[in-house]
C-alpha cells in the first residue's frame, strides 16, 4: 500500500473509506492521474487544443474543483471527501 512519503508527488491516491465505491474511485484515479489532463478554468471551458490529434481530457469544473480542493489531503481524507461529495455521490448512483 502507498502511505505517507511513499506516494509520489502529484499522484492522486485516495483510500477507499466508503463501501461500494470501488469503480467510482478507480475512475477518479484514472482521470486525476491522466497525463496532461486539462483542469477547467473559472467559467468552464479551457482554450487548450489538446494533443497532435486534437484529443484532450478536460476534467470539467466539478472535478477540477474537487481535485484542487483535495490536492493536499492525505489519502484517507481524500477518500472521505469522495464519500462526502454530493456531486460524486449523485454521479455514482
Amino acid at each position: 500500500p502507498l502511505t505517507g512519503d511513499a506516494v509520489p508527488e502529484g499522484l492522486f491516491f485516495a483510500q477507499q473509506t466508503v463501501q461500494n465505491a470501488c469503480a467510482t474511485q478507480a475512475i477518479l484515479s484514472v482521470l486525476f492521474n491522466a497525463r496532461d489532463a486539462i483542469v477547467a478554468q473559472e467559467g468552464g471551458e479551457s482554450k487548450d487544443e489538446g494533443d497532435d490529434n486534437g484529443r484532450r481530457l478536460v476534467l470539467g469544473q466539478t472535478l477540477s474543483n474537487f481535485k484542487d480542493f483535495t490536492c493536499h489531503f492525505p489519502p484517507d481524507l481524500r477518500g472521505e471527501a469522495i464519500g462526502s461529495s454530493d456531486e460524486i455521490r449523485t454521479a455514482h448512483n
